[in-house]
């Protein structure tokens, strides 16, 4: 009896990897659904498709921002997480025990050109690039802090 038993599991076991090789790449292309969300077909469109495994806030606050702002590294990271301003905040707050207000994080990742950008703390900007992986490159003005 467990002989045919190993038999009979022997010869599902191809199947059985056809079917685990099969979900895998389902859940490859539910990934890249996913991230296509974050990347509309117009750079102007703020009409992208809901990803539910993204926070509303978050997409809301990105439908908002200057393209120039959309393009800065911190912002990509914060799309890709589904983070906000305020949770960027919130883990800054608790990792290095000060406060950061939310009006403080988003004047960081500001064009180029606008006046109320403000230089990152450096503490702040290795704790983001060992969360998030935005390098210090991306940051336009890097204070002691």
């Amino acid at each position: 009896m467990q002989r045919k038993l190993r038999r009979e599991a022997d010869a599902l076991e191809p199947v059985i990897a056809a079917v685990m090789a099969e979900e895998q790449e389902l859940a490859r292309l539910e990934d890249e659904e996913s991230t296509a969300a974050l990347t509309p077909e117009h750079r102007h469109n703020t009409l992208d498709p809901v990803n539910p495994a993204i926070s509303s806030n978050a997409l809301r606050s990105q439908a908002r921002m200057a393209d120039d702002v959309k393009e800065h590294r911190l912002v990509a990271a914060m799309a890709k997480k589904g983070l906000t301003y305020i949770d960027i905040a919130e883990h800054l707050e608790k990792k290095l025990g000060r406060k950061f207000p939310r009006s403080t994080v988003q004047s960081w990742a500001k064009g180029k050109d606008d006046p109320s950008r403000r230089g990152i703390p450096t503490d702040a900007a290795n704790e983001l690039r060992a969360w998030l992986g935005v390098p210090l490159s991306a940051w336009a003005r890097v204070i002691p802090g």
